[in-house]
């Protein structure tokens, strides 16, 4: 009889003999996020860790852009004064007339770094969104599982907002909610499995689909954790 490709797991959930994957941030006592632009992709930071296992923690960070250059061969120079940022982190741009996307950086400096993008004009103004994200090293490839849930509250009526996991700039799996009266708490969740390869960031992303309203994120969680390899 061939192998049925069943895992052992202890107690915990955890499989045997192999060290634990796992990680969860967390979000409580709202907080308001500033939406620069309709349908635009926003990371979410300033989430606090919680649990984790084998993996880092990664809070996150925004910053002001105030230039966009042609830095050849499909790439654009981007300064935001003291970023903070790291080689091949992945994060959102907002704000600007160009360049709203998710994009992974190189060529990082202590003002710079590179996005892969058309350059078409410099902006001069901007928004970068890194996302509070688990740090899953090489060592941790594998299946994970994810789930995350979300209360939030909208500056408006009728406003409807997608949040989404975000894997190294690509998105897996959006849930929507339409806040029809924008003090009411809408609840939001999702679940799913992803493949991670040679290691990467996994954090959320939101956006508001009707126009730029902001909103609060009243209380939020999101966990994920490996489940074969």
């Amino acid at each position: 009889m061939g192998n049925k490709g069943y895992a052992l797991l202890d107690d915990n959930g955890n499989l045997v003999g192999q060290t634990p994957y796992y990680g969860e941030f967390t979000l409580s006592g709202g907080s308001e996020f500033t939406i620069d632009g309709v349908n635009q992709w926003h990371m979410l930071s300033n989430f606090a860790a919680s649990d984790f296992s084998g993996v880092t923690i990664d809070t996150g960070k925004t910053g002001a852009i105030t230039v966009f250059a042609d830095a050849g061969g499909g790439k654009v120079t981007v300064t935001s004064v003291a970023h903070g940022l790291s080689e091949n982190d992945f994060l959102s741009i907002t704000g600007t007339t160009s360049y709203n996307d998710l994009f992974g950086i190189t060529n990082v400096t202590t003002d710079t770094f590179d996005i892969t993008d058309t350059f078409v004009a410099n902006d001069a103004t901007g928004t970068f969104h890194h996302s509070t994200h688990l740090d899953i090293p090489v060592a941790g490839d594998g299946e994970y599982t994810y789930t995350w849930c979300a209360n939030l509250t909208s500056a408006g009526n009728n406003k409807i907002y997608e949040v989404t996991t975000v894997l190294d700039g690509v998105t897996n799996g959006i849930a929507r909610r339409l806040i029809a009266v924008g003090s009411d708490v809408g609840q939001m969740a999702c679940a799913g499995l992803v493949a991670v390869s040679g290691g990467k960031e996994m954090g959320l992303a939101i956006r508001n689909i009707t126009d730029a309203t902001n909103f609060t994120m009243e209380d939020a969680a999101f966990t994920a954790f490996r489940i074969g390899t």
